[in-house]
C-alpha cells in the first residue's frame, strides 16, 4: 500500500476524491474507519463532552472530514456556510450556538479587526485554523480576545485531513505541533534520510491514510519509499515539534540565503498598517531573487512611500535584517483560490511578467 500503513486487516472503503485543480483524482483509500474518529478526538479538535456542532466555510477538505466522516461516526451537527464573510461567520456562530469553528487565519484576523471576536466566547469552545500559515501574532490576539487557543495543524487533500497538530494546551507558539496518533512524520533531505533537528528539509508523512493518484505520474513524486511527500518545507525541533517554513515552491532564495515568506509575513502582520500580506520571490539581477511583499491596508490607511520605509524598518527590527522586503506593493485585495487560500502562483507570475 503506497504511503499507507498496514492496518492489520481492519480496513474500510474510502472515496474517490478530486484534487483542487480537478485534473486528477485519487483512488479509494484503504483505511480503518475508527482511525478517523480517533484522529478527530486525539488531535484535540473534538471533545465530545462539550461538543454541540461545528461551523465551517465550504472548503472541500474540511467538508469531507469534519462534516462527513466524524459526523457519521459521532452524530454531531454541522452548520455549513458558503462564501460567508468573516463577520457573517461570527454572527452565525452566535445565532446557532456553535462550539467549534473551522476557518483560515485571515478570517480570524478579520473578526479581531471588526471587534466581533470577543463575542465568540459565549458559545465557542474550540477554534481550528487551517488552509494557510497561522501567524503567532494572530494566535496571541485571538487568545487575548476570546480566551481560546487556536488549534493549528497541517493536512492535505491527498492525505484526507490533518496529520500534524497539537492540543491547544500542549502547543508551542508558532509550531504546527506533533504527529496525530496513528501517523508518523519526519523531515528528510534529497536522499530521503532524516535531517538533524533544526535543519530545514522536506516533510514526509505516513499513516492510516495516504495518497494514490489514479493514472497520474505525480504518484511517483508524492509517494517515495512508503512516505508521502507533501510539498512542504519543515524543520523539527529536539522535542519533536514541527515548524512550517514554506511550501517547497514558495521558499525564497536570495543571495544564497533561504528565506521563509511566512516569517516575513508574520513580522509585517504585527504592524497596525497591515491588514493582509503575501510575500513572494521577485527576480533580481544582482541577488537572483529578492523578497517582495504585497500588502493590503486596513480601512483609513493610505499607501505612501513613507509607509514603505516604515514597514521595512519594522521587519528589520524583528527578524534577521537580510530577510526584509526590498520591494513592497500595495493591493486592494490579494488573489485567492475558490477555497480562500492566497494564490501565490498568481503573484509570482505577476513578478515574472
Amino acid at each position: 500500500m503506497d504511503g499507507i500503513h498496514d492496518l492489520g486487516g481492519k480496513q474500510g472503503y474510502g472515496p474517490i476524491r478530486y484534487t483542487l485543480d480537478a485534473t486528477a483524482f485519487h483512488s479509494p483509500w484503504e483505511v480503518r474507519v475508527n482511525a478517523m474518529y480517533a484522529h478527530a478526538v486525539r488531535s484535540g479538535i473534538f471533545n465530545m463532552d462539550e461538543y454541540r456542532h461545528a461551523i465551517e466555510r465550504m472548503e472541500p477538505r474540511h467538508y469531507l472530514t469534519a462534516s462527513y466522516y466524524e459526523r457519521s461516526l459521532t452524530g454531531f451537527a454541522t452548520l455549513l456556510v458558503e462564501k460567508a464573510t468573516p463577520d457573517q461567520l461570527a454572527d452565525a456562530i452566535g445565532e446557532h450556538g456553535v462550539t467549534i469553528c473551522f476557518t483560515a487565519p485571515t478570517a480570524y484576523r478579520a473578526m479581531l479587526r471588526s471587534g466581533r471576536a470577543p463575542a465568540l466566547r459565549r458559545t465557542l469552545r474550540r477554534a481550528v485554523s487551517a488552509g494557510e500559515h497561522l501567524p503567532e501574532s494572530t494566535w496571541h490576539a485571538f487568545l487575548e480576545a476570546t480566551g481560546i487557543r487556536l488549534i493549528d495543524g497541517i493536512g492535505s487533500t491527498e492525505m484526507l485531513h490533518i496529520f500534524i497538530a497539537a492540543r491547544a494546551e500542549d502547543s508551542k507558539f508558532g509550531s504546527v505541533g506533533t504527529p496525530v496518533p496513528g501517523y508518523e512524520a519526519t523531515v528528510v533531505g534529497p536522499d530521503m534520510q532524516p535531517v538533524p533537528a533544526g535543519e530545514v528539509g522536506r516533510l514526509a508523512v505516513r499513516g492510516p491514510t495516504g495518497c494514490r493518484y489514479l493514472a497520474d505520474p505525480r504518484q511517483t513524486d508524492y509517494v517515495v519509499d512508503g512516505w508521502n511527500l507533501t510539498g512542504d518545507s519543515f524543520r523539527m525541533d529536539e522535542d519533536g515539534y514541527f515548524w512550517f517554513e514554506a511550501r517547497n515552491d514558495d521558499l525564497i532564495v536570495s543571495s544564497g540565503y533561504n528565506i521563509s515568506p511566512f516569517e516575513v509575513e508574520t513580522a509585517l502582520l504585527e504592524h497596525d498598517a497591515v491588514a493582509e500580506v503575501a510575500v513572494v520571490a521577485a527576480p533580481d539581477e544582482a541577488r537572483g531573487h529578492v523578497v517582495k511583499a504585497y500588502v493590503v491596508l486596513p480601512e483609513g490607511v493610505a499607501a505612501a512611500d513613507e509607509l514603505v520605509g516604515e514597514l521595512q524598518t519594522h521587519v528589520k527590527e524583528r527578524i534577521a535584517p537580510y530577510k526584509y522586503p526590498r520591494r513592497i506593493e500595495f493591493l486592494e485585495a490579494l488573489p485567492r483560490t475558490p477555497t480562500g487560500k492566497v494564490q501565490r502562483s498568481a503573484l509570482r507570475a505577476r513578478e515574472e511578467g
